[in-house]
């Protein structure tokens, strides 16, 4: 039987994530003393300002409300780097608040941490932890290019992972994850663990590597329930400081099932990612695409197919621009299910660098999502303009 709590995190679930948090952040603790050289470590408060003008605040097909929101965000970076261990941590709080919708103001928390470490010349270490609470109309809507009625969504995710090498070439890691995710009502909580055991191939070249990766993961939700089993091979190239890529490609076999009425399924599909970035003499272009299962508020588990691309182009030591875009479609997993979405977001920003740690901007965006199933008002678009600044104070 399910006992998940839609509207909060379980005490259970509390003290997994706490357990999972602790290893990590443990671990990652054991490894900061490691090291020849002197340490460099460097704290950098930020502080963000700006109005924005949104006219689909609900991202509504239809009555679509605007208004005025300004929002302020303090935050906290450290970064601290050894000869051989590496650690970066951020955390913020995005205070949004509305003119005239005063009901929707609310704060944004966000706090990451990642860290590295190599423990011995063939043996090493790497973890991360990422914590969010926002709204279904945030995070959630990029993930997975799905609009629900807005609610509150904590996200708490973690990873823990180790690499050894065999011989000069050849390396066997261990990689695990956990995270959970609670919305405050009327939602589907869920919490997804994997594993992976990647094998990898340093090649002759010096800058390819191969790797031939086994996965599983187990999903729990209120209403589903899946295990995946995955076979990825990858391939990552980085031939100078200007180009990287990392690109894998496989298949995976899920099994479902339904907790509502105990029915089963099964189902084959693809698994993909892509990362490139590349640095040009005045700008840089990163490319990010994704294919794999994801959960969604509404107790669903889709194929997400996600694209995410951005150029940022300085036309002088202080004027530049960045282009944005995204697109993610979505299809609920099930030989029978044809419920499909899209969702595109595109937009420039254009920024001036007051010094080299204070920046003003303007920017815009325009979204669109369409749900393929629905006969009457398919699409709900918006448009957002922002205006304002990012202060850096590096210590």
């Amino acid at each position: 039987m399910n006992n998940r709590k839609s509207g909060s995190v379980s005490t259970g679930s509390i003290g997994i994530i706490g357990r999972f948090i602790l290893v990590t952040v443990t671990a990652l603790a054991v490894c900061m003393p490691l090291g020849t050289l002197q340490a460099d470590s460097l704290w950098t408060p930020f502080l963000n300002l700006s109005a924005i003008h949104d006219d689909n605040i609900l991202f509504s097909r239809t009555d679509a409300q605007d208004d005025y929101i300004y929002a302020i965000e303090p935050g906290l970076q450290y970064d601290y780097s050894r000869e051989v261990t590496h650690f970066h941590s951020r955390g913020s709080a995005y205070i949004r608040r509305y003119q005239d919708n005063d009901d929707l103001n609310d704060e944004i928390y966000n706090f990451e941490l990642n860290g590295d470490s190599n423990l011995t010349e063939r043996f090493s270490l790497r973890g991360n932890y990422e914590f969010i609470k926002d709204t279904t109309l945030d995070s959630e809507l990029l993930e997975t290019g799905r609009i629900f009625v807005r609610q509150d969504r904590i996200n708490h995710r973690a990873g823990l992972g180790t690499k050894y090498y065999l011989n000069e070439r050849m390396s066997l890691g261990l990689q695990g994850g956990y995270r959970d995710v609670a919305y405050e009502s009327n939602s589907n909580d869920y919490s997804v663990w994997n594993v992976n055991l990647p094998l990898r191939w340093d090649l002759i070249t010096q800058v390819d590597a191969v790797y031939i990766s086994p996965g599983y993961s187990f999903r729990d939700s209120d209403t589903r329930r899946s295990k995946t089993y995955d076979l990825q091979i990858g391939w990552d190239h980085a031939t100078t400081e200007r180009l990287k890529m990392n690109l894998s490609v496989g298949a995976r076999y899920t099994e479902h099932e339904n907790l509502n009425n105990g029915s089963t399924d099964e189902s084959w599909n693809g698994v993909g990612d892509l990362q490139l970035s590349y640095n040009f003499e005045t700008g840089k272009l990163i490319l990010d695409f994704r294919h794999n299962l994801e959960n969604t508020a509404g107790g669903d588990q889709v194929n997400v197919t996600r694209l995410v691309a951005r150029l940022r182009w300085n036309f002088t030591e202080r004027v530049g621009m960045e282009l944005r875009g995204r697109y993610v479609y979505a299809k609920n997993e099930g030989e029978n299910n044809t419920d499909t979405t899209e969702y595109y977001q595109v937009g420039p920003e254009i920024f001036y660098n007051l010094t080299e740690n204070h920046v003003i901007f303007i920017a815009y965006d325009y979204a669109q999502d369409y749900q393929k199933d629905l006969q009457v008002d398919p699409r709900a678009e918006r448009n957002r303009i922002w205006a304002g600044v990012s202060l850096n104070f590096p210590i």
